[in-house]
C-alpha cells in the first residue's frame, strides 16, 4: 500500500497537472505569506520608531531607553565623546583581564576563542548583588571599518556555543551594537545599543534600574580610563584612524 501511494506521489510529480497545481498552492498561499512577513515588518518597524527617553547626560554622555516590544525589557543607547583613537578603543574592549576595571560590576572576563584577528569568542561574569544572583554572558564579537573611517561591532549571543557546568544564570544577548566615529586621532564618538535578559527570576523593573545604572558607571569608568590606557600607544595595521 506504501509502494502504491509513493508511486502515484512521483507520477504527480512527473505529470503536467502537478506544476499547475503547485503554481495554484503557491498562489492561494502568496497572500497569507505576504501577510505574515508584512505584519513582522511593521512590528520590528514600530519598534524602531519608539522614541528614546533620556535617562541621564553630561556634556560628554547621553544614556538613553526605550521599551521593546511588550517584553518588559529595554532597550539602551550610549553615546558619548571618548578621549581615544579608534584602534586604542577596540583594543582597550579586547584586554579580558583589565574588563573588570571598567565594565560595572564584572567580576572577571576571560576569552574562549580568537577565531580571526577581528573576531572574539568570550566570556564575562558578574558579581552577585542583592538580590540578583552572579550572572555570565556568553559574546561572539566582530568588527569592520566602513569606507567613511567609522567602526562598527556586532555583538551576539553566544551561550549555545560554550558549556555552562557551574549551572551559572546566563544573561541572554538579545541585541548589542557598537558604532565608533571618529572626530580626530585622539577622540572618538560611540554609539552603543543593547538589549539583554538578564534570566533567572529577577524582576524586570529592577534589572532595567540596575542596567541603566551599570552602563552609565560603565561609559564614565572608560572616559576616566581611556586616555590614560597603554593600549594608545599600540595601532592596528587595518585600522585608518582619522
Amino acid at each position: 500500500m506504501k509502494a502504491k501511494i509513493k508511486n502515484t506521489l512521483l507520477n504527480m510529480m512527473g505529470s503536467r497537472c502537478f506544476k499547475p497545481f503547485i503554481l495554484g498552492l503557491t498562489i492561494l498561499l502568496s497572500p497569507v505569506i505576504s501577510s505574515s512577513l508584512l505584519a513582522a515588518e511593521a512590528a520590528s518597524q514600530k519598534v524602531e520608531d519608539t522614541p528614546w527617553t533620556l535617562w541621564k547626560e553630561t556634556d560628554k554622555l547621553n544614556l538613553s531607553f526605550r521599551p521593546y516590544k511588550k517584553t518588559g525589557l529595554i532597550e539602551i543607547q550610549a553615546q558619548a565623546r571618548l578621549p581615544s583613537s579608534l584602534s586604542g578603543f577596540l583594543l582597550f574592549l579586547q584586554d579580558y583581564p583589565l574588563i573588570p576595571n571598567w565594565l560595572d560590576n564584572a567580576k572577571e572576563a576571560y576569552l574562549i576563542e580568537q577565531v580571526s584577528d577581528t573576531e572574539n569568542l568570550f566570556v564575562t561574569r558578574f558579581k552577585r548583588i542583592w538580590p540578583v544572583s552572579e550572572r555570565e554572558m556568553v559574546i561572539r564579537s566582530r568588527y569592520w571599518q566602513n569606507p567613511d573611517l567609522s567602526v562598527e561591532l556586532a555583538v551576539q549571543d553566544a551561550s549555545h556555543e560554550v558549556d555552562n557546568p557551574l549551572n551559572i544564570i546566563r544573561i541572554k544577548l538579545i541585541k548589542a551594537h557598537w558604532l565608533l566615529s571618529p572626530i580626530s586621532s585622539k577622540e572618538i564618538q560611540i554609539q552603543h545599543t543593547i538589549i539583554a535578559d538578564p534570566g533567572g527570576s529577577v524582576p524586570l523593573w529592577l534589572a532595567n534600574k540596575v542596567s541603566l545604572r551599570s552602563m552609565w558607571n560603565t561609559l564614565n569608568a572608560m572616559d576616566k580610563q581611556l586616555s590614560t590606557s597603554p593600549w594608545q600607544q599600540m595601532p592596528i595595521p587595518w585600522i585608518r584612524e582619522k
